[in-house]
């Protein structure tokens, strides 16, 4: 078994199979003084061997820590004090008067067992003071008539030569004790405990470590310090009811003897309140804060501000944000509730304000948000168990585009056309509106007329629409276009037909009157006209009658509030057969039997005559002689009797019989003119 072993020791030391199984736990570093010793805390471990004790050949040999100076080679090796149980795997040493520093390498050999160099050394730092010693807590401030612990600590790296701990002043009873470290080195430590006293405020408390050398010498450390501060004392002491009385107390140590001023701190407020050592005072929230001024020929001196422990509800709530200052609309800031409160404010709530109305939106001393126009005013609640406050109302300073952009007109209402109106631009912006821009719209276009926030116009029929445009750093709106209600008397005034076109005389038609008037046409009035004859026949915006052709020329009028327009003339194409057929002769009047004579056919239709027809009278006998309009014809006493017709789509008129006035050549009576004989 035994060989075994030394081959596998064998094989690590020169493969290093099982180099990762053999460790030894010591400090990286130690502090020690020159000339004393140093104890170096190290344990290890074989991998595999749980102890000494399993293997036959480490029980028969007896095992040595070996320690070498700035290396493994054995030649370095140092005197030692092993102060640990190897068989516990306990290598701890101690060396005597150290010289220098440097780095120390274990070596552990147990006959020819176990012949190993650990790896890892331990590096000793030496010095020729002492280190400074420690002091917790490293300040005090404490109220007057409270136990004081001080705790001091110095490094023990020699545990035969500890460190010797001293206390200036000499305060109370000291407590020494030594303790380990995590690492195993050890530090002795002194406990001074203390009633604290107006004596004691600002007083220097000072530690400091006596260390003796191996050859006898005694090397003294820097010493630390602290200085103690003694708040006023309070009586009763602990937390105080609103409105219960309780005496304060001011301490000075002084020599000659001091005069003592109490003053009263309420935020940045300062008021004195009492000129002796002692002030009797009723508890409130706004009377719990003090100090005392201690004074002689020779100076003064303040106390700290004491505050009370009085239990009131929150107060001075308020509201801050971050980013402060304004903001654009759609970002998101934080915002932050404080409250003075003893105990200190439990719960936070947060409330959005839109009008009338409030909506909690969250918990939490922090609430962020995102602000916009219409949700930019919150306050916040704080509770503890004596009460509620209310913050104001903090209102976000949003910067947004123009909104709601509209126009304004003065003098309200309806104006008349021709007068003069003010229209005013208005918009909601932030910050405000930089430029305003008016437009007139004509024909569907808008034209920039103006560059002010008012604009004065003359009402007219084309000057009677606008828009503006307000502009800031953020952005443009336009309002809605503005229609002026401009009033004015009935324009553009016509009449139109019903059925339209050309009507048959006798039928019915309706005729309707138009115009354009503001207010509306209040009446409208119908008008008949014959020659140079007018008549009215009637009221309202449609009139209804019968046409003839001496009953066809109408015009209506329309009239309002600020006057009447009427329409031109109508002049509606009535349809209608022959009317008023006649013959003329030429040349007029009697006529040589024999020469030639024209007679010509009128007629008044509508549409025109489409044909005439010519008939000769003889006797009872007529005959048809001729289509045609005019009809030539030589004179004789048996051929001087004719008439004609007219005719059109709606009819025919013959026109009377007319008898020619024929002279014979050989008996010329008087002349005659041509007689008409109604035929």
């Amino acid at each position: 078994m035994a060989g075994a072993l030394r081959f596998l020791l064998s094989s690590c030391l020169l493969q290093g199979v099982l180099c990762a199984d053999w460790t030894a736990l010591m400090p990286q570093s130690i502090g020690a003084l020159k000339g004393s010793c140093v104890r170096i805390p190290c344990s290890f471990t074989l991998g595999f061997l749980k102890s000494v004790d399993y293997n036959p050949c480490l029980k028969t040999h007896s095992c040595n820590a070996i320690w070498m100076r700035g290396g493994t080679d054995k030649r370095n090796t140092v005197g030692s004090s092993p102060s640990g149980n190897l068989n516990q795997k306990d290598c701890t040493t101690i060396l005597d008067n150290m010289p220098t520093g440097d780095t120390y390498y274990l070596r552990l050999e147990c006959g020819n067992c176990v012949k190993f160099n650990f790896g890892t050394p331990v590096q000793i730092n030496i010095a020729d003071t002492p280190p400074t010693p420690t002091l917790t807590p490293a300040t005090v401030e404490v109220m007057e008539g409270t136990s004081v612990s001080l705790i001091c600590s110095a490094a023990a790296p020699c545990p035969s030569l500890p460190p010797t701990l001293t206390w200036t002043p000499r305060l109370g009873q000291s407590e020494k004790g030594l303790q380990e470290n995590q690492d195993k080195t050890q530090v002795k430590t002194s406990s001074l405990t203390f009633t604290a006293s107006y004596l004691h405020h600002e007083q220097n408390i000072s530690c400091s470590a006596l260390y003796k050398q191996q050859d006898g010498k005694n090397v003294l450390s820097p010493e630390t310090s602290l200085t103690v501060t003694v708040l006023l004392s309070v009586s009763p002491s602990g937390p105080v009811v609103e409105g219960s009385s309780m005496t304060l107390t001011c301490s000075s140590n002084a020599n000659p003897a001091v005069s003592y001023t109490w003053y009263r701190v309420n935020g940045v407020q300062v008021t004195t309140v009492g000129s002796s050592r002692m002030l009797t005072i009723q508890v409130s929230a706004d009377n719990s804060q003090f100090y005392c001024e201690a004074r002689n020929d020779h100076g003064t001196q303040n106390s700290s501000v004491i505050q009370l422990d009085l239990p009131y509800p929150p107060m001075y709530t308020s509201v801050s944000v971050s980013p402060s200052g304004p903001v654009v609309e759609g970002i998101s800031v934080t915002l932050t509730c404080s409250s003075n409160a003893n105990p200190a404010v439990k719960t936070y709530t947060w409330y959005r304000v839109n009008g009338v109305q409030m909506t909690s939106i969250g918990h939490g001393e922090k609430h962020q948000t995102q602000v916009y126009t219409d949700q930019r005013k919150f306050y916040c609640e704080a509770r503890n168990v004596h009460g509620t406050q209310n913050s104001s109302v903090f209102e976000l300073d949003i910067m947004y585009s123009p909104k709601n952009t509209s126009v304004s007109v003065s003098p309200s209402g309806s104006v008349l056309e021709g007068s003069s109106v003010t229209l005013t631009c208005s918009s909601n912006a932030n910050p405000a509106v930089k430029t305003y821009t008016w437009y007139t719209i004509r024909g569907g276009r808008g034209t920039p007329v103006n560059n002010m926030p008012e604009l004065t116009v003359q009402v007219l029929t084309d000057n009677s629409k606008f828009y503006c445009e307000a502009t800031n750093d953020h952005g443009i709106q336009k309002s809605s276009a503005f229609q002026l209600d401009m009033m004015y008397p009935p324009k553009n005034t016509s009449v139109s037909v019903s059925p339209s076109g050309s009507v048959l005389e006798g039928s019915s038609v309706t005729l309707t009157c138009s115009s354009n008037a503001n207010p509306a046409v209040k009446n409208y009035t119908w008008y008949r006209v014959i020659g140079g004859q007018v008549t009215s026949i009637g009221h309202g915006d449609k009139h209804q009658t019968q046409v003839y052709t001496d009953h066809r020329q109408f015009y209506c009028g329309a009239t309002n509030d600020h006057g009447t327009k009427n329409s031109s003339v109508i002049e509606l194409d009535v349809l209608y057969p022959p009317k008023n057929t006649s013959v003329s002769v030429s040349p007029s009047g009697s006529v040589l039997e024999g020469s030639s004579v024209t007679l010509t056919c009128s007629s008044k239709a509508n549409p025109a005559v489409k044909n005439y027809t010519w008939y000769r009278v003889n006797g009872g006998q007529v005959t048809r002689i001729a289509n045609e309009k005019e009809l030539k014809t030589k004179a004789y006493i048996d051929n001087h009797q004719f008439y004609c017709k007219a005719r059109n789509d709606h009819g025919t008129k013959n026109s009377s019989l007319i008898l020619l006035n024929v002279l014979c050549k050989y008996n010329i009576p008087n002349i005659l003119e041509p007689q008409v004989i109604t035929y």
